[in-house]
């Protein structure tokens, strides 16, 4: 009995587990149902606060726009500040259409947007409920197969039983037959035997039958339930989510679609407002303030000469010799003056010239790191140290140095737009005061050059010593050393303006001092260098790299004398003969002694330039070998007699020499005074200019001010024109000494 009831017990529990279980799925599914319309309803509230606010910020925006312009019509600005007017007058106008756009996206997310997820939230719940009906339907067909499998293992279990019935009476009978004592008892009892006999057989028959329907039963039952829980029941789910994800990726799209054209209409904004400001003119809104304001700004009437009654003499005249003198001493006096306050002219507007540079980087600043360094470049003496925080959670250390980093970048740039300022006022005071001692000056000089002229006197000669008669030498095909002498300079003019122009713009240039330039332009600078002029004090993007490369390759190849010294040709060639680098070396040390010393500084300072263009032959192609190639025709030149065949062999050796002289710079020439002859270089010395002639100011963009002047330096700035009987405040520099065959120079380390 107990085989009997064990296992219908095993099947019910298992049949009421898979009953709760189909339960739970249709509870499950409507859950799902449930967070899906909650989710669409969250992102509905969502779209409908979000266009609120950008509703309420477009009405914001208006309402800004609506207060200022009434602000600025009061008060009539249109004339006094035209240009920046008119940037204003932009900015509000793209306001305004920021306002508009921002109202457009407004009414995309509150309409547009909830339209779309209250359909989504419809479909949802269609689709529930109908796959909620399909999986009823499924379960009611799982749970009948079910039902008839509990049928059929009752009637399975119910024919064993009996079949074991009827075997224990078959047993029985037979042993009966067995017991019996005569013929009458054992008929009876071999008549009973075949009964229960043929009874068990029946059974045993309904046994296998019933059986062989529970296998099929379970068989099918087991077929159902693999294929409703692997396949029906994930389609159902599947179904469900019809066109829900889908509908989620074009919401996002439209989502994205009206960000985009919000984002779009700011950057619009933005760089309407930024061509606005790229038309700020200076001069325009000078013009307009000037027609609005004509009484104050008008220049008076000049003046002019009433002579006394009897008088009728109208102009400066020297016609005793005590005036004479004294008005040839008066301009001299001025025309050193107008040298001083020239060349102090020229220093400022180098220093304007390189703290533009630095404003510049600071339009570029991204970070606190980048904030930090370029106002350090500037010129900011304040100590960086975030590392002084005391010892404790590394975290919370990073973070107070960046927080420190951060005060002190903003501390920084607040000092450096102060001393900006002060700078800027202090450079505005120094242009005014020298440009109205020099307006004073050449007027001055006008009329006592006149009165000198008309008594056909001879002119003072102006930017050349006095030891040196005549003009200064001329400057291509000239003399190294005389034309030094004569401008009192350390370093050519050409020479020092094409290197800094060079280093500024063309280090990078492929193909440097192989490429000509163009005819015209180089023609426009040997010109202006001829004249004394510097046409490349203030070098931009524009320059022309290869023409001034050309000009700087054509003056040393046009000089008299070479570099090089004709004289010297073979000693120089004989020094890249020895054995090793440092033989040759020591031996080309020995022999540059041979060489003036104004024309070896020159030299020093032009290898040192080709060192520093080698230094980038990964962008312009130019090693020292490929320098060497082209400079050593220009920089030596053999003696006229010299044996072509000869030349030709010694075509290796030349440019092993500028080759060596390149590479090992600092130990032939020194390293001495390596600072000052870095400034020489990057900014010239002052070159002779004509009277009249007096440099453009350079624009005035400063963000930090150089090192304060000393007390010397203040004195010159306020030298007034003297009178005749006073001293010029700052004489030319002395004349380079007399060349000697073997003068001595400085040591110089090996």
């Amino acid at each position: 009995m107990s085989r009997q009831t064990s296992r219908p017990a095993d099947l019910d529990t298992q049949l009421k587990d898979i009953r709760r279980q189909l339960n739970d799925q249709l509870g499950c599914l409507d859950f799902r149902m449930e967070s899906k319309l909650s989710l669409l309803a969250e992102f509905q509230e969502f779209f409908k606060k979000r266009g609120e606010v950008e509703y309420e910020y477009a009405r914001s925006l208006e309402r800004l726009c609506e207060k200022f312009e009434r602000s600025t019509k009061q008060r009539n600005l249109r004339n006094e500040v035209r240009s920046s007017f008119n940037l204003w007058s932009t900015v509000l106008a793209e306001t305004r259409k920021l306002s508009r756009e921002r109202a457009s996206l407004a009414e995309t997310l509150a309409s547009e947007m909830v339209a779309r997820l209250d359909i989504m939230a419809k479909d949802v719940h269609i689709l529930t409920k109908k796959c909620r009906e399909i999986c009823a339907e499924v379960q009611d067909h799982f749970l009948k197969e079910l039902r008839d499998l509990g049928e059929q293992t009752k009637v399975y279990h119910h024919s064993c039983y009996n079949t074991h019935e009827a075997e224990v009476k078959f047993i029985k009978s037979h042993e009966k037959v067995e017991a019996a004592r005569n013929a009458t008892q054992k008929k009876k009892a071999l008549g009973k035997e075949a009964e229960r006999n043929r009874q068990y057989k029946v059974q045993k028959h309904l046994v296998m039958k019933n059986r062989n329907d529970l296998l099929v039963d379970i068989c099918k039952c087991n077929s159902f339930s693999m294929q409703y829980f692997n396949m029906d029941i994930m389609d159902i789910i599947e179904y469900m989510d019809y066109d829900y994800h889908v509908s989620f990726e074009r919401l996002a799209m439209a989502y994205k679609d009206a960000e985009a054209e919000s984002c779009e209409a700011v950057m619009a904004c933005a760089r309407s407002v930024m061509d606005q400001a790229k038309g700020l003119n200076f001069e325009n809104d000078l013009h307009y303030f000037l027609s609005e304001n004509p009484g104050p700004f008008t220049p008076p009437n000049p003046f002019s000469f009433q002579p006394y009654d009897g008088d009728d003499v109208m102009e400066y005249k020297v016609n005793t010799q005590d005036v004479f003198e004294r008005a040839k001493k008066t301009v001299e006096s001025i025309h050193s003056n107008i040298q001083t306050l020239e060349i102090q002219r020229e220093e400022d507007a180098k220093t304007v010239l390189h703290m533009e540079q630095v404003n510049l980087k600071k339009y570029r600043i991204t970070s606190v790191e980048d904030a930090l360094s370029v106002l350090e470049e500037a010129g900011d003496a304040m100590t960086v140290d975030t590392g002084g925080q005391s010892r404790g959670s590394a975290s919370l250390d990073r973070g107070l140095a960046y927080q420190t980093r951060a005060s002190q970048a903003i501390t920084l740039s607040q000092r450096g737009k102060k001393d900006a300022l002060h700078f800027t006022l202090g450079v505005l005071q120094r242009r005014v005061s020298r440009s109205d001692k020099l307006a004073l000056a050449h007027s001055q000089l006008d009329i006592l050059e006149k009165a000198l002229d008309e008594q056909k006197i001879p002119p003072v000669a102006v930017g050349v010593d006095a030891s040196v008669p005549g003009e200064v030498p001329k400057l291509f095909g000239g003399n190294v050393v005389e034309y030094l002498k004569a401008t009192g300079s350390e370093i050519p003019l050409i020479v020092s303006s094409c290197m800094r122009a060079i280093e500024k713009e063309g280090l990078k240039m492929e193909g440097l001092f192989r490429v000509p330039g163009p005819a015209a332009y180089t023609e426009d600078l040997r010109k202006a260098f001829e004249e004394g002029r510097d046409p490349l004090l203030y070098v931009s993007n524009k320059v022309d790299i290869a023409g001034v490369a050309s000009v700087l390759k054509g003056y040393f190849r046009e000089l008299q004398v070479p570099l090089f010294p004709t004289d010297n040709y073979k000693a120089f060639i004989n020094c890249t003969r020895q054995d090793d680098v440092t033989s040759r070396l020591e031996s080309l040390q020995n022999t540059l002694t041979l060489v003036h010393p104004a024309v070896f500084k020159v030299m020093k300072h032009l290898f040192k330039f080709l060192f520093r263009v080698s230094l980038h032959s990964s962008d312009n192609k130019m090693t020292s070998a490929n320098l060497a190639l082209v400079f050593g025709p220009t920089l030596t030149r053999a003696p006229p007699d010299a044996d072509p065949r000869q030349l030709h062999n010694d075509v290796p050796s030349v440019n092993m020499l500028i080759q060596l002289c390149i590479d090992h710079h600092l130990q032939v020439f020194g390293e001495e005074e390596e600072e000052e002859e870095d400034s020489a270089m990057m900014a010239p010395p002052p070159s002779y200019s004509p009277p009249h002639e007096s440099p453009t100011w350079p624009a005035e963009g400063i963000v930090s001010p150089p090192p304060t002047p000393s007390s010397s330096q203040t004195k010159e700035e306020e030298t007034v024109v003297s009178p005749p009987t006073q001293e010029p405040v700052n004489s030319p520099p002395p004349p380079l000494p007399p060349h000697d065959p073997k003068p001595p120079i400085s040591p110089r380390p090996p």
